[in-house]
């Protein structure tokens, strides 16, 4: 066959039997895809797993399918709108409108009409419901309850998510891009609670986004785009895939185990109130949190919040009954009736984020404190919704209570008074016997409440070992009754699972007590100010504490955790120098840390190797999280980056289309201007009017391709290496823009999200002619 060149001009039969024949010059008329079932269905499947992590920061269920019926209601709708060939921008419009709808519907209540249309008096509920919604995250610790209000907004967060997963994959065609995004999303439960249900979720959701891109690989096919359909889709969808699994496993392991109780990151020291405080505990490296001075000869404990709802799977703060900082002058409940002198103390904190401010017992007054705080006059302690503890300077009035031994035997630990609230007594109904029948035997011996009280904690301090590790390598590391009864048999565990068993098996035995959560005593300095020293308060002091309501003297606590603090015990009133906080007897055993008890205390071989290996170090999360964001980040140039490579291969063999594929791929990434009526000898003439451009090359890519394009399928093509002229356009191009071009066309490539037409059949040519 003789090549001629091509006529300038066609006439319009011509055009459209170029068309037929699949030539590079004429302005093609590509079919786009219909919408596909099952990219949709797996779409929908994809995000609806992505709520599957935030069950274990959310108690209770109810919301969840509410949430997916958001997430299929909107890929249905954009589905079923795409079939109809409705211009794009409306698809994700009357998405949202359809997620609005269904929002009235749950929550609108009577403000809507018809129950979905809505009135201005839907606006204020909403805006509600939002507040609500902040402050529960902010406030609350995990699990929280799914409120009305935070279930409204679940609901549109995930709806809204859902339009934007959906305009991923079924306009841009991204799956493996929208699933990497679910990933990330799967992630942020993680923060809180730390568990494998966000790593599995992560591996579904990407084994989904895999079955997209292989799917729409055959959609690709039925529209005549083989490019990218038979060689181009598997590459990029296992180079994304690998990029994307990478980030998840990156960075779901390095986010620290912190808690809704503050927003630290590396380095801050978060708590959380909820008694899940292992992953605080077993942080590598202790750091200082604050310091404390007062007029008193020893440091005291120091409280952030009481605990004392219980479920049996879960400890809640007390939040209930907070009011303005001046109720703390109110008479503190046994000061009437015992010993109380009264204190000033100063604390700075440093590097701790919490919305609890740590005070001693029991508070009278709090000054110099900033923001907005509110007190519960019955814990004394301090909290804000809105601020923070970190970086604050205030003092606090305080006053120490001192009972007799005598005063102390003779008051009943009863329900009177403040010890009358019903949540200071529940048991669970699950609670297992062993905890009644082991309480009630332990304390057989004793006379008195109080004497039983001693009892109880003498045994756990003689009988039990404190151990960090001994609670993940035999599966109790929780919280709940299950934990209790697992700390009960190994008798090994940290202070969390002493007092919370300490606490329920005081309520067995018919007595009020709830949990304390703050810091041990710090240790003192070398500093003083005023004459008073300085005790320095740091991360591994973190500490939770028993204390038991008697009637007539108040609170009073108690310490059972072996090898820490200083047991409870009062003298007669002949030696009355003993008082309620285990640190104010007159010879105060030295206070002692986590990390000594550790050095001090040889675990069972079993553990003592994994202490260490079982939280990342804090040094490492920064730099973890991100190199996985980075790499998240360099997912859409990878992909380029492969893409480029295969067409080179093809290059060097000989394949024009591939080659002048690439070109064109390089100008739409350089914002160079690249239109699907030119022909390939019409773009290669009005780019070459640029002085920067590679004339010659780019001219010989043109005549190559359309050589190939024009030629017989069955007659022979001479097979050139034509990388060179490839290299030479690209480098003369990249001349042409700015460094700021040049990056975003590196990072965010644009031929990945809009295919480069002009020659998208020209490939097609080369394959048996199926017009005839």
């Amino acid at each position: 066959m003789t090549y001629r060149e091509p006529r300038a001009a066609t006439t319009h039969r011509e055009t459209a039997a170029a068309t037929t024949r699949h030539e590079p010059g004429a302005a093609t008329t590509r079919r786009r895809p219909r919408p596909d079932g099952r990219i949709a269905a797996l779409t929908a499947l994809a995000v609806s797993v992505s709520i599957a992590p935030l069950t274990t920061v959310l108690s209770g269920g109810g919301w969840e399918p509410v949430t997916v019926i958001a997430i299929v209601l909107v890929i249905v709708v954009g589905y079923l709108l795409r079939r109809t060939r409705l211009p794009r921008i409306l698809v994700p419009i009357a998405q949202l409108l359809s997620v609005a709808a269904l929002l009235m519907l749950l929550s609108g209540g009577t403000t809507t009409l018809f129950g979905v249309i809505p009135t201005p008096q839907t606006l204020p509920l909403f805006s509600g419901y939002a507040t609500e919604a902040v402050q529960q995250i902010r406030a609350g610790v995990a699990p929280l309850a799914p409120t009305p209000a935070l279930t409204t907004m679940l609901v549109a967060a995930f709806g809204v998510l859902a339009v934007a997963i959906d305009a991923v994959t079924a306009v841009a065609r991204l799956p493996l891009a929208a699933g990497a995004l679910l990933a990330v999303v799967c992630s942020i439960p993680a923060v809180f609670i730390p568990g494998p249900t966000a790593g599995v979720s992560v591996v579904v959701i990407m084994v989904l986004a895999l079955l997209m891109a292989r799917r729409g690989t055959v959609v690709r096919a039925e529209a005549d785009d083989p490019d990218r359909v038979r060689r181009g889709g598997t590459l990029t969808a296992v180079v994304t895939g690998t990029v994307a699994l990478l980030v998840a496993v990156l960075i779901a392991p390095a986010v620290p185990g912190g808690t809704a109780a503050g927003t630290g990151f590396a380095r801050f020291t978060t708590v959380d109130a909820s008694l899940d405080l292992g992953r605080d505990l077993r942080r590598p490296d202790a750091t200082p949190v604050l310091t404390f001075r007062s007029d008193l000869t020893s440091a005291p404990y120091l409280r952030l919040t009481t605990v004392t709802d219980f479920t049996g799977r879960q400890w809640q703060p007390d939040e209930s009954d907070k009011t303005a900082l001046g109720v703390l002058a109110l008479p503190v409940d046994g000061a009437d009736h015992v010993s109380a002198q009264a204190h000033v103390g100063t604390v700075e904190v440093g590097d701790l984020s919490s919305q609890w401010a740590p005070v001693p017992y029991a508070a009278t007054a709090v000054t110099g404190i900033s923001g907005a705080w509110l007190a519960r006059g019955d814990s004394r302690t301090i909290s804000s919704e809105t601020s923070d503890a970190s970086g604050q300077h205030y003092g606090v009035d305080f006053l120490t209570l001192t009972p007799t031994l005598e005063q102390i035997e003779a008051a009943p630990a009863t329900r009177s008074g403040v010890g009358a609230d019903p949540a200071v007594s529940a048991i669970p109904a699950e609670t297992p016997r062993i905890i009644a029948d082991t309480a009630a035997e332990v304390t057989s011996s004793g006379k008195t409440d109080y004497d039983k009280l001693i009892l109880l904690q003498s045994w756990f301090r003689d009988d039990f070992q404190y151990s960090l590790t001994a609670p993940i390598d035999d599966g109790f590391d929780g919280t709940g009754i299950a934990a209790m009864v697992a700390f009960l048999q190994k008798r090994e565990g940290y202070c969390v699972h002493f007092a919370s068993t300490f606490t329920l098996m005081a309520r067995t035995l018919g007595m009020p007590a709830r949990v304390v959560v703050g810091f041990l005593p710090g240790e003192a300095t070398n500093d003083k100010v005023d004459d008073q020293t300085v005790y320095q308060v740091t991360s591994d002091q973190l500490h939770a504490w028993p204390e038991v309501y008697f009637t007539g003297i108040g609170w009073v606590p108690f310490e059972p955790t072996a090898t820490l603090g200083t047991p409870t015990a009062f003298t007669p009133a002949t030696n009355s120098t003993a008082g309620p906080e285990p640190t104010t007897g007159p010879a105060p055993a030295p206070t002692r840390s986590v990390k000594d008890d550790a050095a001090n205390n040889p675990q069972p071989t079993a553990g003592s190797g994994t202490e260490s290996g079982t939280v990342s170090p804090v040094v490492w999360i920064v730099p973890l999280v991100l190199l996985g964001l980075a790499l998240l980040a360099l997912v859409p140039a990878l992909a380029r980056i492969a893409i480029r490579a295969r067409r080179r291969a093809r290059a060097r063999a000989g394949d024009a289309v591939s080659a002048w594929r690439e070109v064109l791929a390089q100008a739409l990434d350089l914002g160079l201007g690249v239109t699907s009526a030119e022909t390939p000898r019409a773009f290669a003439e009005r780019m070459s009017e640029r002085r920067e451009t590679a004339t010659a090359p780019l001219r010989t890519l043109a005549t190559a391709v359309e050589r190939t394009s024009y030629a017989h399928p069955d007659a022979d093509r001479p097979r050139v290496d034509l990388t060179a002229e490839m290299d030479a356009v690209r480098a003369a191009w990249r001349t042409m823009v700015d460094p700021a071009d040049r990056r975003r066309a590196f990072l965010l490539p644009r031929s990945l999200f809009r295919r480069p037409l002009g020659v998208d059949t020209a490939e097609a040519s080369r394959a048996p002619s199926r017009t005839g």
